[in-house]
Protein backbone atom coordinates (compact mmCIF):
# COMPACT_ATOMS: atom_id res chain seq x y z
CA UNK A 1 0.00 0.00 0.00
CA UNK A 2 1.52 3.41 -1.16
CA UNK A 3 0.78 6.23 1.13
CA UNK A 4 0.34 9.59 -0.67
CA UNK A 5 -1.39 13.07 -0.35
CA UNK A 6 -2.93 14.45 2.89
CA UNK A 7 -3.46 10.95 4.50
CA UNK A 8 0.35 9.98 4.02
CA UNK A 9 1.35 13.19 5.39
CA UNK A 10 -0.86 12.54 8.29
CA UNK A 11 -0.04 8.75 9.01
CA UNK A 12 3.31 10.03 9.02
CA UNK A 13 2.83 12.37 11.67
CA UNK A 14 0.72 10.35 13.75
CA UNK A 15 3.91 7.99 13.50
CA UNK A 16 6.00 10.67 14.79
CA UNK A 17 3.95 11.67 17.89
CA UNK A 18 4.25 7.67 18.85
CA UNK A 19 7.55 8.18 18.44
CA UNK A 20 7.81 11.18 20.72
CA UNK A 21 5.16 9.64 23.03
CA UNK A 22 7.26 6.36 24.12
CA UNK A 23 10.73 7.17 24.00
CA UNK A 24 13.15 4.67 23.92
CA UNK A 25 15.58 6.27 26.72
CA UNK A 26 12.78 5.66 29.22
CA UNK A 27 11.93 2.19 28.75
CA UNK A 28 15.89 1.49 28.60
CA UNK A 29 16.01 2.99 32.19
CA UNK A 30 13.28 0.40 32.71
CA UNK A 31 15.41 -2.47 31.68
CA UNK A 32 18.30 -1.10 34.08
CA UNK A 33 16.19 -1.00 36.76
CA UNK A 34 15.03 -4.38 36.63
CA UNK A 35 18.44 -5.49 35.92
CA UNK A 36 19.70 -3.59 39.31
CA UNK A 37 16.92 -5.17 40.98
CA UNK A 38 17.84 -8.77 39.47
CA UNK A 39 21.31 -8.14 40.47
CA UNK A 40 20.27 -7.88 44.17
CA UNK A 41 17.80 -10.45 44.05
CA UNK A 42 20.15 -13.71 42.64
CA UNK A 43 23.10 -12.25 45.29
CA UNK A 44 25.04 -10.52 42.75
CA UNK A 45 25.60 -11.00 38.59
CA UNK A 46 28.53 -12.38 39.58
CA UNK A 47 27.71 -13.39 43.44
CA UNK A 48 28.56 -11.28 46.20
CA UNK A 49 31.12 -11.83 49.07
CA UNK A 50 28.83 -13.97 51.64
CA UNK A 51 28.48 -11.64 54.74
CA UNK A 52 30.77 -11.81 57.86
CA UNK A 53 29.51 -13.68 60.82
CA UNK A 54 29.03 -10.82 62.52
CA UNK A 55 26.80 -9.33 60.38
CA UNK A 56 24.96 -12.38 60.09
CA UNK A 57 24.52 -12.06 64.24
CA UNK A 58 23.55 -8.83 63.99
CA UNK A 59 20.95 -9.22 61.76
CA UNK A 60 19.70 -12.28 63.34
CA UNK A 61 19.59 -10.03 66.88
CA UNK A 62 17.63 -7.55 65.03
CA UNK A 63 14.97 -9.42 62.99
CA UNK A 64 16.47 -8.00 59.90
CA UNK A 65 16.58 -9.84 56.27
CA UNK A 66 18.68 -12.51 57.64
CA UNK A 67 21.60 -13.77 55.70
CA UNK A 68 20.57 -14.79 52.58
CA UNK A 69 19.39 -10.87 51.55
CA UNK A 70 22.57 -9.49 50.82
CA UNK A 71 22.08 -5.87 50.11
CA UNK A 72 18.71 -5.82 51.30
CA UNK A 73 18.86 -4.87 54.94
CA UNK A 74 16.08 -2.58 55.10
CA UNK A 75 14.95 -2.42 51.71
CA UNK A 76 15.47 1.29 51.68
CA UNK A 77 18.50 1.23 48.98
CA UNK A 78 16.46 -1.60 46.92
CA UNK A 79 13.48 0.44 46.91
CA UNK A 80 15.27 2.98 45.83
CA UNK A 81 16.91 2.61 42.71
CA UNK A 82 15.66 4.59 39.16
CA UNK A 83 16.17 5.46 36.33
CA UNK A 84 16.66 9.27 35.60
CA UNK A 85 16.72 9.86 31.43
CA UNK A 86 17.07 12.67 28.83
CA UNK A 87 16.52 12.70 25.58
CA UNK A 88 20.19 11.16 25.30
CA UNK A 89 20.71 9.56 28.17
CA UNK A 90 19.88 7.37 31.23
CA UNK A 91 21.34 7.05 34.48
CA UNK A 92 20.04 4.29 36.96
CA UNK A 93 20.80 3.80 40.48
CA UNK A 94 20.48 4.16 43.97
CA UNK A 95 20.95 7.91 46.11
CA UNK A 96 20.39 5.71 49.31
CA UNK A 97 23.29 6.77 51.12
CA UNK A 98 24.63 3.58 52.03
CA UNK A 99 24.59 2.73 48.03
CA UNK A 100 27.99 3.90 47.34
CA UNK A 101 29.78 2.02 50.14
CA UNK A 102 27.78 -1.48 49.30
CA UNK A 103 28.91 -1.23 45.45
CA UNK A 104 32.17 0.34 46.15
CA UNK A 105 33.02 -1.52 49.48
CA UNK A 106 34.47 0.26 52.81
CA UNK A 107 37.95 -0.50 52.76
CA UNK A 108 38.51 1.92 55.87
CA UNK A 109 35.33 0.46 58.04
CA UNK A 110 36.05 -1.67 61.17
CA UNK A 111 32.84 -2.97 61.28
CA UNK A 112 31.15 -5.04 63.56
CA UNK A 113 34.13 -8.59 64.47
CA UNK A 114 36.43 -5.76 62.79
CA UNK A 115 35.80 -6.71 59.47
CA UNK A 116 35.54 -4.14 56.69
CA UNK A 117 32.38 -4.19 54.02
CA UNK A 118 33.94 -5.67 50.83
CA UNK A 119 32.14 -4.01 47.20
CA UNK A 120 29.44 -5.95 46.02
CA UNK A 121 28.94 -4.09 42.45
CA UNK A 122 24.76 -4.37 41.89
CA UNK A 123 24.76 -1.06 39.97
CA UNK A 124 25.95 -2.98 36.39
CA UNK A 125 24.30 -4.21 33.17
CA UNK A 126 24.54 -7.86 31.54
CA UNK A 127 24.56 -8.49 28.22
CA UNK A 128 21.32 -9.38 27.80
CA UNK A 129 20.38 -5.92 28.68
CA UNK A 130 22.34 -4.45 26.11
CA UNK A 131 20.32 -6.83 23.42
CA UNK A 132 17.18 -5.99 24.74
CA UNK A 133 18.46 -1.99 24.64
CA UNK A 134 19.30 -2.57 21.22
CA UNK A 135 16.43 -4.23 19.61
CA UNK A 136 14.00 -1.70 22.17
CA UNK A 137 15.95 1.16 19.83
CA UNK A 138 16.00 -0.65 16.59
CA UNK A 139 12.30 -0.97 16.62
CA UNK A 140 11.71 2.64 17.97
CA UNK A 141 13.90 4.12 15.01
CA UNK A 142 12.42 1.28 12.01
CA UNK A 143 8.50 2.60 12.75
Amino acid sequence: MKLSGIDGLFTRIYRLQERLDSPPMEAAGEIFVASIRKNIDVGGRPTFKPHAASTIASRNRKGGAGPQMILRDTGAMYDGIEAIFGADHVEAGSDAVQAKRLHFGYPGHDGPGGSETPARPFVMSQSEDMDAIGELFSAHYAS
